[in-house]
């Protein structure tokens, strides 16, 4: 990027800065206007803006300039995307508010945000994103995905475990804290994390697993504190699943143990003792 650049009057005429929580978050987005590189691209690492764009601001924190972010993320002044890990945004309508001296400019070395999905014949399409690219929470996507995660459709090693949650439970529960979730999570790129965590576990994890540990996020949000924020919803459910999924299967592990006691079997070798060759 140049080391200095001019800046037009549409800064201070966006629509969209009054519609920012704080003052801290409009100074934010103005101060990295500097940062940005010729196609309107920064890393979105908190650490880094702080270390950066505000080092000797002691008010301005690593957590509240994830929170900043993810204000601006929610009014659409920025785009909020991760690719391989590394956080990163990018201004929309960047060029509106930047005199560019293009012979002067690197090229960017940030990758461009992942492209909107399309809908594609014989598949179950995307809902449509308006102007500003917000997308609500998938709901139908996940709801086919896991119809199609049928037991007797996959490999062995790839069947869903076991479990007492029905799919119909499973579409019910979501559905209630879907709505809770969409209002409390208003960011697309947090609502994507929240998206890619359902859809990665729900062909081999627990439902009720899942359910749990979205209820939990939501409990979480609700007491969320500026001293302990949530800073990456899906790092939080990841968090919680590695415990409540295995909890799950032993609950119903042990449930079954029960059933197999009260058909007067007392070890999983008298139950198979008792099965007649050629049923195994």
């Amino acid at each position: 990027m140049a080391e200095g650049r001019m800046l037009k009057r549409a800064v201070s005429d966006s629509k969209k800065l009054p519609e920012l929580k704080t003052d801290a978050a409009r100074l934010l987005w103005t101060w990295i206007l500097p940062y940005l590189d010729v196609e309107g691209r920064y890393y979105a690492d908190p650490d880094v803006i702080k270390g950066k764009v505000v080092p000797r601001i002691k008010t301005f924190t690593p957590e509240n300039v994830a929170e900043y972010l993810r204000d601006m993320d929610s009014v659409n002044l920025i785009i909020l995307y991760e690719i391989d890990g590394e956080k990163y945004l990018q201004f929309r309508n960047f060029r509106e508010f930047q005199n560019l001296r293009e012979s002067k400019e690197a090229k960017s070395k940030i990758p461009p945000p992942p492209p909107k999905p399309k809908e594609t014949s014989g598949t179950t399409p995307v809902p449509v994103q308006d102007k500003d690219g917000n997308t609500p929470l998938q709901f139908n996507i996940i709801k086919e995905n896991l119809i199609k995660a049928n037991r007797d459709e996959l490999p062995d090693n790839k069947k869903p475990v076991d479990n007492s949650l029905s799919k119909e439970a499973f579409l019910k529960n979501y559905k209630e804290l879907a709505t809770t979730i969409s209002t409390i999570f208003p960011s697309q790129y947090e609502q994507s994390q929240i998206n890619l965590f359902v859809q990665s576990h729900m062909s081999n994890g627990n439902p009720g697993a899942i359910i749990h540990c979205l209820d939990s996020l939501i409990k979480a949000k609700k007491k969320e504190t500026k001293a302990k924020p949530i800073l990456s919803p899906k790092a939080y459910l990841e968090n919680v699943f590695s415990k409540e999924n295995g909890n799950y299967n032993e609950a119903e592990h042990t449930a079954k143990a029960a059933e197999y006691k009260k058909a007067g079997f007392s070890s999983m070798a008298e139950l198979l003792a008792a099965i007649p060759k050629g049923e195994t």
